[in-house]
């Protein structure tokens, strides 16, 4: 059987040849699937469809508008795929509603929130991981924790998406009182409260603050 020929040098094509202005495999517009529905909100997005001809900048300069981008990791080269990590989760859940309609030259994007890529339950959660969730433990007062009055004190820092009383699997009678999860719309905003609270006093007693992993990521 004749071969088959490389129609721009007329040589024959190589076992798994690729054309790298092509790019990574065509994927045609498609309505959003069940999983992409319940996909878990997250800071990063993971964008793929993209010719590896593309040139990073020409992606960023569509999601940039979304608010600020604390880094990124360029795979486009070799696999067509990039990551983009925002500092707040209504920048990249924006991003991501309007990403049905992006086309980049005659490919629409393909986009999903991304999970953090380390296994949580064995990785302490720092002022790195780019979370905007707080564990306040207020230690050696007498008096109890109020969330509107924890909401007053603390959105000088940003806007806050949501504070509750943690549910571990070991929850004291004083859980209730001196503890609470505090989440921020931007992770900016959780490592200006972590620093200017930590060792605070508040309420007679003293402030102890832990970085947490966001609730999309664990329920305690």
């Amino acid at each position: 059987m004749q071969q088959e020929r490389d129609q721009f040098s007329g040589g024959p094509i190589r076992k798994n040849h690729r054309d790298r202005h092509a790019g990574a495999p065509y994927r045609p517009r498609q309505k959003p699937h069940a999983d992409d529905q319940n996909e878990k909100p997250s800071r990063s997005l993971f964008i793929r469809n993209i010719a590896y001809d593309t040139k990073a900048d020409h992606i960023l300069d569509l999601f940039r508008p979304y608010g600020d981008i604390k880094d990124t990791y360029d795979q486009i080269a070799g696999r067509g795929i990039l990551f983009i990590h925002f500092f707040d989760i209504r920048a990249s859940e924006q991003a991501k509603r309007d990403a049905a309609d992006r086309l980049v030259g005659d490919r629409p994007l393909d986009v999903h929130f991304s999970v953090p890529k380390d296994d949580i339950r064995v990785i302490k959660c720092d002022q790195t991981k780019n979370q905007g969730t707080l564990l306040l433990s207020l230690n050696g007062s007498q008096d109890i924790l109020v969330d509107k009055e924890l909401y007053e004190e603390f959105q000088q820092f940003g806007d806050i998406k949501v504070i509750r009383t943690p549910n571990f699997k070991k929850a004291s009678g004083s859980t209730a009182k001196w503890q609470r999860f505090i989440e921020f719309f931007d992770s900016r905003a959780a490592v200006d409260a972590a620093k200017a609270n930590q060792g605070k006093e508040y309420k007679g007693g003293i402030w102890d603050v832990q970085y947490f992993w966001d609730q999309a990521f664990g329920k305690p």
